[in-house]
């Protein structure tokens, strides 16, 4: 008998209850930041007292003014919202919100970029979000938070264009606090995000019209020490190679990339929000394989152009500013086919250990005197180690380069490269250095290049591959068979070389070393002896 009392009182409670609180949310809850009050409304609400249960569908959360001094300001839109496990008796007796768990479903954030504001050096750990008016309540507790089907857009303030976009099909956060906003009494409430995390599972997302598709098994994210971890990350071609073929009507490239774990220290989220702008202590990348197969059997676009990277970051529009990023464990594929003969070069290296330093874009870059450093070892075509250094300044079109290879390694190494360009094959001989420096800028560079090797012989290959006899015999009578020879006479090689401004970075370092590789062996070619 008493039970059914109760359900008779719940069941007449629960509609009063369902009104009170939607009078409540639409009268007093109020949502402020550091500069304007957001309205907060939804299309229903669903109360269950037996389940302690809250479901708010067609949540939105925009600006009270469309745009202000420093533009438009962005919303939050959500399909609705489930609220469940709220500790009535702790609410009724404390004042006191508890709730168990909140499940987000279909919501999107909308952030329009702000033009960054003067920075003074001070770092700021308050979110964007300032307050939150809940007049009545004492203490606020959340335990869980899970958003099924989730999208995050940068957008362009004048145009509405989506800048940048980030979709996911699951997220949890946990360790959210709500703390009452110190010298206010009116009921306010800002979020303490000190024990944050925020967790991602199995998300695809697809790129680049669809030809791309970027994927990763688990995404970690923690507010206190802004760490981001990423496992099994990848960017894969999801068209085939014919589709590329077909929508490519000039030379394109093809990446695949996959790395075992991404880890980012420094990260805070709502400095983007704020102002703008990304400021990350370090990235350490663990595993990395990647391949880059370059179609030049097709023409160039007229006109195309490819920046340096100095001059790409320069003109990206969003300020960011890395001061390292490392690679470790990392092998690399560089597969071009080429249009005079058809045949697939080959350049791979393993092995490979990396650092870039200061990487920096828009007027960060722009106003910077710094230079972005790459320092890397690495084996090149899996046998040959070698070690790099670029610089590239930031306040000018310089450019840097030096390296050297530490040991001796088999010439016929180099063959899955040299043989498809010049179809020319090592036979024999043994590198026991390289060593090459070059200065220019993005456009050309000037520099030397020294091979020390012993007993060379190589050997020259028709269309058929079959040794050409006759050009083998001479090539291997004119060459030096050893550098320095036998009187100590050591042959320096040029490295004097434009680039080609439809290629990229690589590229360029690659072109350079192979110029000087060439005028080191070609008896005809830019060289000078020195004893």
């Amino acid at each position: 008998m008493v039970l059914i009392v109760l359900v008779v009182l719940v069941a007449i409670a629960n509609p009063v209850a369902e009104r009170a609180l939607d009078n409540y949310l639409q009268e007093k809850l109020e949502i402020h930041d550091d500069s304007s009050k957001y309205v907060f409304d939804y299309q229903d609400l669903h109360l269950n007292l037996f389940k302690t249960r809250l479901q708010l569908t067609g949540l939105q959360v925009v600006p009270r003014e469309a745009a202000d001094s420093q533009g438009n300001r962005g919303g939050l839109r959500i399909g609705s919202v489930t609220v469940s496990g709220v500790g009535l008796t702790r609410l009724l007796m404390d004042d006191w919100l508890s709730v168990a768990s909140i499940e987000i479903d279909t919501l999107t954030f909308s952030i329009y970029k702000k033009p960054p504001r003067e920075r003074t050096g001070q770092d700021s750990s308050r979110a964007a979000l300032d307050s939150i008016r809940l007049p009545g309540l004492r203490e606020i507790s959340l335990d869980h938070i899970g958003v099924n089907h989730f999208a995050l857009l940068l957008l362009e303030p004048e145009t509405g264009d989506t800048l940048a976009r980030l979709s996911g099909n699951q997220a949890s956060l946990n360790g959210l606090d709500m703390s009452r906003k110190e010298g206010v009494n009116s009921g306010r409430f800002v979020p303490d995000l000190t024990n944050l995390v925020m967790e991602m599972h199995d998300q695809e997302y697809s790129l680049v019209n669809g030809l791309y598709n970027l994927r990763y098994d688990h995404f970690t994210y923690r507010y206190g020490d802004g760490s981001v971890q990423v496992d099994n990350f990848s960017i894969t071609p999801e068209a085939t190679p014919e589709e590329f073929d077909r929508r490519h009507p000039y030379s394109y490239q093809i990446f695949n990339t996959r790395i075992g774990q991404v880890r980012v220290k420094g990260f805070k989220p709502d400095q983007l929000i704020r102002d703008g702008f990304i400021n990350v202590a370090s990235v350490a990348v663990d595993s990395f394989q990647g391949e880059v197969y370059r179609d030049r059997f097709k023409p160039y676009k007229a006109g195309r152009y490819i920046p340096m990277p100095v001059e790409a970051f320069s003109g990206m529009q969003l300020p960011m500013r890395i001061d390292s990023v490392t690679v470790h464990n990392g092998a690399m594929q560089n597969k071009i086919r080429l249009p005079e003969s058809g045949k697939l070069l080959n350049a791979g290296m393993d092995n490979l250990h990396a650092t870039v330093y200061n990487i920096y874009t828009g007027p960060e870059a722009r106003n910077s005197t710094d230079s972005l450093k790459i320092t890397a070892s690495l084996d090149v075509m899996g046998k040959v180690p070698m070690r790099i250094e670029v610089q590239i300044p930031y306040a000018t079109d310089g450019f840097f380069l030096q390296g050297y290879t530490p040991g001796s390694s088999a010439l016929n190494s180099f063959n899955p490269a040299v043989y498809p360009a010049i179809g020319m094959e090592f036979r024999g001989g043994k590198l026991n250095q390289m060593d090459f420096q070059a200065y220019g800028t993005s456009r050309q560079l000037k520099g030397s290049l020294t091979m020390r090797y012993e007993d060379l012989e190589v050997a020259f290959l028709k269309r058929d591959n079959s040794k050409s006899k006759t050009i083998s015999w001479i090539s291997n009578l004119v060459l030096k068979r050893s550098n320095p020879n036998r009187a100590g006479r050591l042959i320096i090689g040029e490295i004097d070389m434009e680039r080609d401004q439809q290629e990229g970075l690589a590229n360029y370092i690659l072109t350079a070393i192979q110029n000087g590789v060439t005028n080191s062996l070609n008896p005809v070619g830019k060289h000078r002896v020195v004893r």
